[in-house]
């Protein structure tokens, strides 16, 4: 009987832990695809943060974490953007009326997907960067090589289509800087006066369509350059 009461008592409480892990993962889950956070969290300073406490959720920390991202600008005016790790109770998803109506709200649902492909291709940009110094020295052992120089044709046009990737990838980075900064200060004009708020945003993101296209149908036909990737794997 005991023994039957401690292997009730084992199974009762392992219910308990998977239970836990099970709804704690789902409510990270969700955070993650809302993509927009109501920080309650004292430990973040809205004064400074434009958007105030809503922040854009990024990635998973750990099991209990998530990482927030803030946008804002600097004194200079440039786009800084703030990353603070929070647990699950220091944030929620806006679901209520009194979120809905805040302007602030309203920016941080239309600058996440921006925000989010900004930080995506600032890494995308890294490893262009890394790997074209890769191929450049490359290139320069196949020049010296008797068994590999008939290769060289390769690596020169793979320098050329990671250095066009390079100088596309910037020309994106911009556009979402743009955007985001525009938005940003459209917040700050709009809590002095309202009614100068603008809908200046349409070219801009015609603009960022554009370049993501050219980008992306650069990546697609790199021929050279892919084909080193596929070398390497």
């Amino acid at each position: 009987m005991e023994l039957f009461l401690f292997i009730l008592i084992i199974l009762i409480f392992a219910a308990i832990i998977i239970s836990l892990i099970y709804f704690r993962q789902r409510k990270i889950n969700k955070i993650l695809e809302n993509k927009v956070v109501f920080v309650h969290s004292n430990r973040t300073d809205n004064n400074n943060l434009l958007l105030g406490k809503y922040g854009i959720t990024l990635q998973r920390y750990n099991s209990s974490q998530v990482e927030v991202i803030f946008p804002k600008l600097n004194e200079s005016g440039d786009l800084v953007y703030v990353s603070k790790y929070y647990y699950l109770a220091e944030i929620s998803i806006p679901r209520s009326d009194k979120h809905k109506n805040k302007i602030e709200f309203q920016m941080a649902k239309d600058l996440a997907k921006y925000i989010k492909e900004h930080l995506q291709t600032e890494k995308e940009i890294e490893d262009l960067v890394l790997q074209y110094q890769q191929v450049h020295d490359l290139k320069k052992l196949v020049l010296k090589s008797d068994m590999y120089s008939n290769q060289i044709d390769v690596y020169e046009k793979a320098i050329k289509e990671i250095k066009k990737l390079i100088a596309k990838a910037k020309e994106l980075e911009k556009m979402y800087i743009q955007i985001v900064r525009e938005g940003l200060i459209g917040i700050k004009i709009a809590n002095y006066n309202p009614n100068n708020i603008k809908d200046n945003q349409i070219a801009h993101q015609m603009m960022y369509k554009r370049v993501k296209d050219e980008y992306q149908y650069m990546k697609d036909t790199a021929h050279a350059y892919g084909e080193l990737m596929r070398q390497r794997k």
